[in-house]
């Protein structure tokens, strides 16, 4: 009940084109209590303007006629189901959409609670056990990436050696080839002369032989 009647009330406030709130007190009136509200405000807290609190259920139109002299503000209207005044012309208070609650601006932000730091330092905690084991996998696997290149690396070396060794036995083998092939050669070669010189030793003593014959038979024609 009580948030119809303040819809209807704002909702008039908003939307009045004569002054119904100021019957039987002058401009002069109102300033004056404006003026002595917030000299108590400031004797109250000189560095910061204290809250005014209306509670819920108890707004009355005297309170709306010495707090919102509507004539001299620019009421702002704002529909989404409920209409909100906001006295711009006095920005140091503002009106809640909610409940008729007046913040000074010079009130503290709020604090965050308990609960709210603990999940701050619980969100802290999982970040950096999130990037250490990050950190961790990434060192694991360049670890890793480095021992299977070095295995590769082991491996391409084992038979290149090997390919050496089967050369190296390769050359030794035509190395001995050649050494038996060179002897063989030799020997040969030795044979060959042995011939020729055995050769050369008949075809001498087949011409001497020649030689005695023809003298024989010559000595033989003579007598």
């Amino acid at each position: 009940m009580f948030g119809l009647t303040h819809r209807i009330m704002v909702k008039h406030l908003a939307t009045s084109s004569h002054d119904t709130l100021d019957d039987g007190m002058g401009k002069s009136e109102m300033m004056k209590s404006l003026k002595e509200r917030r000299s108590r405000a400031e004797g109250s807290s000189s560095a910061v303007v204290s809250p005014s609190i209306v509670p819920s259920g108890s707004i009355s139109l005297e309170f709306l006629r010495h707090l919102v002299p509507h004539k001299d503000l620019d009421l702002v209207r704002r529909t989404r189901n409920i209409e909100v005044l906001e006295p711009t012309a006095y920005p140091e208070h503002t009106m809640s959409s909610l409940d008729p609650v007046f913040y000074g601006r010079g009130t503290e932000p709020p604090r965050p609670t308990d609960g709210a730091v603990r999940g701050a330092a619980h969100s802290e905690e999982r970040g950096k056990k999130v990037i250490a084991a990050r950190a961790e996998r990434i060192q694991s696997s360049a670890v890793a990436q480095r021992q299977k290149k070095s295995a590769v690396a082991i491996k391409i070396l084992a038979e290149t050696e090997e390919k050496l060794t089967v050369v190296e036995e390769r050359q030794k083998l035509i190395t001995d080839v050649d050494q038996v092939q060179a002897k063989q050669l030799t020997n040969y070669e030795d044979l060959l002369m042995g011939i020729w010189k055995s050769t050369a030793e008949n075809i001498h003593l087949q011409k001497q032989s020649a030689v005695g014959t023809n003298q024989l038979k010559q000595s033989a024609v003579g007598t």
